[in-house]
């Protein structure tokens, strides 16, 4: 950004994005997943009448752009 207009980025924005929004999106990632794969989470879904098909549809909603964003990260697109 100041290479191109000349305006710098405050110092509070730049440690939020890079420290900040990925430290607390690591914490929420393993949290879900220690919850959703744990034996608690199984039964409740069972009790329910939930089949393993229903319950991998919905894994998959949050595990599919996790890994699109990873790929996307490793291969950036120019612009």
């Amino acid at each position: 950004m100041t290479n191109r207009t000349g305006e710098k980025m405050p110092l509070f924005f730049i440690w939020m994005v890079k420290f900040f929004c990925p430290f607390i999106v690591s914490v929420v990632l393993i949290l879900t997943l220690l919850n959703d794969f744990s034996r608690d989470s199984q039964l409740a879904r069972e009790a329910v009448g939930w089949n393993a098909g229903v319950t991998w549809a919905g894994r998959l909603l949050w595990i599919l752009p996790i890994v699109i964003f990873g790929i996307g990260a490793l291969k950036p697109i120019e612009t």
